[in-house]
C-alpha cells in the first residue's frame, strides 16, 4: 500500500459543523474508509491548512475516491499528496539523488565525498561549472553529471542585458 498525505482546508460551512461536533471529521473519516484504503492519523495543525490526513492506500483510484468523498461529506478543500519513504533513495548513495535536469545530481548524506569523476560536491575552496565552461555555463560548488553536453543558462546580472 502507498502512503498519501490529505492537506485539509474546511470550508466555513464545514468548520461551523466541526465546532458543533469535534469528533465529526474522525467520524467522516471512518465512515469513508473502504477496501483499498486505510486510515492511518487526523492531525490538527497551525499555518495554511487546518488537519492534515495519513491514509495508506492500494492505487490512485482509491484514494481519488476516498479525497474527494472526504472533501465533500466534511465540508473541506481537500490536497492529496503521495508519500514516498525516503529508504526507498538508499540504492543512490553512490551517486547521489536524480533532480530531473539530466546534468544535476544532489549528492545524499553518505555519499561519496571525492573528488573524483562523479557528481558530488566539490572539495572546499574549488568551484565547478554547471553547462560546461564558456558564456553557457554557471559556476557552482557541485560537479554535475555530464557537464559540457549542453550549455545550463545562468540568470544575468541587474543591467546586463543578453545577446539580441
Amino acid at each position: 500500500m502507498a502512503t498519501y498525505f490529505l492537506l485539509i482546508t474546511l470550508t466555513p460551512e464545514g468548520r461551523a459543523a466541526s465546532f458543533e461536533d469535534p469528533g465529526r471529521l474522525l467520524r467522516i473519516e471512518r465512515e469513508v474508509e473502504g477496501p483499498g484504503v486505510e486510515c492511518l492519523g487526523l492531525y490538527g495543525v497551525l499555518g495554511h491548512y487546518d488537519f492534515i490526513s495519513m491514509v495508506e492506500a492500494d492505487d490512485n483510484e482509491a484514494i481519488a475516491q476516498f479525497s474527494l468523498e472526504y472533501g465533500v461529506r466534511a465540508g473541506a478543500h481537500v490536497e492529496t499528496l503521495p508519500g514516498v519513504p525516503i529508504s526507498r533513495f538508499e540504492h543512490h548513495e553512490r551517486e547521489g539523488l536524480d533532480t530531473g535536469d539530466a546534468d544535476v545530481v544532489i549528492p545524499l548524506p553518505g555519499a561519496s565525498q571525492t573528488a573524483g569523476p562523479g557528481p558530488g560536491p566539490l572539495p572546499r575552496g574549488e568551484r565547478g561549472r554547471i553547462g560546461g565552461e564558456g558564456e553557457g555555463g554557471a559556476e557552482c560548488g557541485w560537479r554535475a553529471r555530464g557537464a559540457g553536453r549542453r550549455p545550463h543558462p545562468r540568470p544575468l546580472p541587474r543591467g546586463e542585458r543578453g545577446p539580441d
